[in-house]
Order: structure tokens, then sequence, then C-alpha cells
């Protein structure tokens, strides 16, 4: 993943990547970031016994941990979060375009 840290003036920080492709990569991360802590509490939940499936060894443990967060990834903005993110940034962007603020 890129950058996509906030500089302290609050404004995301200038690189080569448009700020509306930064706010779009942003709010897919964020909700790609949502997606993974969903799949974590499903692993952690006691009632989930995927030992039949996968094995329960370290090993089938550690690729569980990777197909969840390729999953995560490829399903951000699936679920609208990361549009309704993206739509709010991008008013608040235009507004201080607008009033310079």
């Amino acid at each position: 993943m890129t950058d996509l840290a906030l500089t302290a003036a609050g404004r995301l920080g200038s690189t080569a990547v448009p700020e509306k492709e930064r706010i779009h990569q942003v709010a897919k991360g964020l909700e790609a970031n949502f997606l993974q802590q969903l799949f974590k509490s499903v692993e952690q939940d006691p009632t989930t016994d995927d030992e039949a499936v996968l094995g329960g060894s370290n090993e089938s443990k550690q690729f569980q941990g990777l197909l969840h967060g390729a999953l995560s990834e490829q399903s951000a903005g699936g679920l609208g979060i990361a549009a309704m993110v993206e739509k709010s940034l991008n008013e608040q962007l235009a507004r201080k375009a607008k009033t310079g603020k």
C-alpha cells in the first residue's frame, strides 16, 4: 500500500498522485481495514470451527490470515463504506477550495 498519512495541516500530503485519487485510495483502504478486522473477529470466535476444512495447524492459520487480507483488499469498495467516506472527503475538499481555508 502507498503512504496515505495526513499531514500536520490536516491535508493529504503532496505527492505525484492527485488529491482526489489519494482520497479514493484512503477511503478504499479504510474499508479494507474494516473488513480485515471483521475477518479477525470471525477467526477468534470460538463458535466457528474451521479445523475440519483448514486443519488448524500454524501454517493453515497463517494461510487463513493471508487469505483474509487478500479478500479484504479485493472486496474493499463493495460495502459502500469507501464511497461514503470518499464523497464526504471530496465535499470537504471542495468547501476548502471555495473558502480558501
